[in-house]
């Protein structure tokens, strides 16, 4: 199973989307997948963190207009699942380093 950041991330950028919006009018997984061209079933899967979806999928979703998040992004909250914090901050250091 994907680890909580991914899904963390994403839930909360749904929730604020979705903060003003009509009922019918709010962005779901279902929606996102339709617009996309994703089965439906698998994109829901992947929001809710029972899948993990793969570069291309990631690539497919920042297409969507009703989400509006960059691939980079995605793939950032991905990366975060798998690295410790301890990892993240010396990979911050390097890249400071680097600049």
């Amino acid at each position: 199973m994907v680890t909580d950041v991914f899904v963390e991330r994403l839930q909360a950028h749904l929730a604020q989307l979705n903060l003003h919006a009509e009922s019918g009018k709010r962005v779901t997984a279902y929606k996102v997948a339709l617009e996309v061209g994703l089965d439906p079933t698998y994109v829901t899967n992947i929001f809710r963190g029972r899948k993990n979806g793969t570069p291309e999928t990631l690539k497919r979703l920042s297409n969507s207009r009703l989400l509006k998040l960059s691939y980079e992004r995605l793939r950032s909250w991905q990366a975060l699942n798998a690295l410790e914090p301890e990892v993240l901050r010396t990979c911050i250091e390097e890249l400071d380093a680097l600049e």
